[in-house]
């Protein structure tokens, strides 16, 4: 899977100093890595092989 091409990214901060980070990347129509939103495992698990 190649990385989607990057097209922005916007830094903020607020008054109490949390700071936050927002990156805009094209769409990717191939299946998801893994399941879940956050990767808690090794990738391999879920790759299927070609």
């Amino acid at each position: 899977m190649q990385k989607p091409t990057l097209y922005g990214i916007h830094h903020g901060t607020e008054r109490d100093g949390t700071a936050y980070r927002a990156e805009l990347t094209a769409f990717i129509d191939s299946p998801a890595c893994t399941p879940e939103p956050v990767l808690i495992s090794e990738l391999e698990r879920y790759l299927q092989p070609y």
